[in-house]
């Protein structure tokens, strides 16, 4: 394709050419027949999706997602797999080439990918002192080299200076927003920038790309970096978020809040969803540089830990090799159809999952409660109070048990989907534990004592152990749906001498939770499965 192909001239009457009026018929019988399809195609993704008509991708629009690469022969290797794969144009999130090189750095992309292929990037922590265009450096500028490059190729950006580490642009039909690393995390310049871009935007497929992260939504050592409030924003708007940072790949299942992680309630391992207030994290991150162990969300094998928000992970610890990640939008002759996959420079697909675009906001909402009360109990020391320690203690050996109120007062429990307890743990358990509820809610978290401790029901849930530092999940959604009081007790006890501990209200963060999906309507456990 000449992407820098110009409009011909409109010819004047004089110069044109008289039809034959049989041939004038049949012209305009074709005419028809296209301006007929066009309609039809149209109504279909008006009536199939229930949205209004909007803009679709090129058809079998492939783009590799890479980052964290470097520039030497493994990087060279994954810049073959790119060609090899046919991607149509590449996403760089960050640290190119880890040796203040802008210009070889292109130098060696082009050498395998060719001075006309696409590359839309965003700066990476290695690469801010050499990103503004006035950075001054013998070897370039990363803003200049990729705005110029971009804007040769006839891309239209909206600001052409990058300097700001924001820009947006759309290319044949995906909408894309970038932004930077130059931000503290409770900073809401990036999440205002994504909502402008993207709040009046009618592209079926949107993407939100930026280097760093938030601790919770990489399995890698990294901190806190980007603030919730632009994860949530992509949401909000439906866009596929990737990032780098981490050397793992990683890939979430659809989430419906970034900040909890919580899970789409009939989330399946390979497919998502995307579209208003739902969407899915992407990690590329193993682009050529260096490839690092997995150390959060153990253990390394799926199901993950954490809350479940996880789908794949290939890191160090899953013998990982370098690689990129693949999506290719609007495929089968459905523009709302996308499938993605991770692969290796060994040829070999990782993660392989379909996507699948949605123009109307979920079913469903999420809500988080924190407890009113927690505290343990312990037969060792019947008469104290423990309403103030840090953790929440379970045991068999010196009898423990864990006890934590929530109010649910404001919940229409028929429309509960599921409800969970989630909580971290501080002490690991190869042991059994169970979950009970218990027959009254009045306690004081600063007065119970083991001699004072509450009558229970029977077992509703066993925790089978759990890993040290890991977020476990407790399913009490049965019961909630059928509970009528204001408020409930969650009681975890052991009848094992392996026990474990959780961290309390009263602990460091990462506090428990009562994690509730509602259905927009009553009887919430009948909603339709995602696709």
């Amino acid at each position: 394709m000449n992407l820098n192909r110009q409009r011909q001239p409109i010819r004047s009457n004089a110069n044109r050419t008289t039809i034959p009026k049989p041939l004038a018929f049949l012209q305009y019988v074709a005419i028809g027949v296209l301006l007929l399809a066009a309609i039809v195609n149209g109504v279909r993704l008006l009536s199939n999706r229930g949205g209004p008509i909007v803009s679709v991708t090129d058809e079998e629009l492939k783009v590799a997602f890479v980052g964290d690469t470097g520039y030497d022969e493994d990087y060279l290797d994954v810049l073959e797999l790119i060609r090899a794969e046919g991607a149509d144009f590449m996403v760089h999130l960050g640290d190119f080439d880890y040796d203040d090189n802008p210009n070889g750095f292109f130098e060696v992309t082009e050498e395998v990918l060719g001075d006309n292929f696409p590359i839309f990037a965003i700066v990476g922590n290695h690469d801010a002192d050499l990103w503004d265009s006035n950075c001054g450096h013998p070897n370039g500028c990363y803003a200049d080299l990729i705005a110029s490059r971009l804007i040769e190729l006839g891309v239209e950006l909206d600001d052409e200076s990058l300097d700001d580490q924001m820009y947006a642009a759309t290319y044949r039909g995906l909408r894309m927003v970038f932004v930077g690393e130059d931000r503290d995390a409770d900073d809401p310049t990036y999440a205002s920038f994504v909502t402008r871009q993207l709040a009046a935007d009618d592209q079926i497929w949107k993407i939100c790309a930026w280097h760093e992260n938030q601790e919770a939504m990489q399995v890698g050592d990294k901190d806190d970096r980007m603030g919730w409030e632009v994860y949530e924003a992509c949401r909000e708007q439906g866009a596929i978020i990737v990032n780098a940072h981490t050397h793992v790949y990683s890939r979430s299942h659809t989430l419906i809040d970034m900040t909890h992680q919580i899970v789409h309630p009939h989330a399946q391992r390979d497919a998502v969803l995307v579209g208003p207030g739902q969407t899915f994290v992407a990690v590329p991150s193993i682009g050529g540089h260096s490839i690092r162990d997995q150390v959060r969300c153990l253990p390394p094998e799926y199901p993950y830990g954490c809350k479940g928000e996880w789908a794949s992970i290939y890191g160090a610890d899953q013998g990982a090799d370098y690689g990129a990640l693949f999506i290719t939008f609007n495929v089968d002759n459905d523009p709302y159809k996308a499938q993605g996959y991770f692969k290796n420079i060994n040829g070999e697909v990782i993660d392989f999952f379909t996507i699948t675009a949605t123009t109307t906001q979920p079913t469903f909402e999420a809500v988080v409660l924190r407890p009113l009360a927690d505290t343990f109990v312990s037969s060792a020391e019947p008469d104290t109070n423990f309403g103030s320690e840090p953790l929440l203690e379970v045991d068999a050996a010196a009898h423990k048990i864990s006890y934590l109120k929530f109010d649910i007062s404001d919940v229409d429990t028929s429309r509960v989907i599921s409800a969970y307890v989630r909580l971290r743990v501080d002490n690991p358990s190869e042991d059994e534990q169970f979950v009970a509820i218990a027959e009254t809610n009045d306690w004081d978290e600063n007065e119970i004592t083991y001699n004072m401790r509450l009558e229970t029901g029977p077992p509703i849930f066993t925790l089978p152990g759990a890993l040290d530092d890991v977020w476990v999940s407790l399913d009490i959604t049965n019961t909630v749906r059928q509970w009528t009081e204001d408020e409930i007790t969650v009681v975890i006890d052991s009848n094992e001498n392996d026990g474990i501990d959780f961290v309390s209200s009263d602990g460091r963060a990462d506090h428990p939770e009562l994690v509730l999906v509602l259905s927009s309507q009553r009887g919430g456990a009948g909603a339709t499965p995602a696709p």
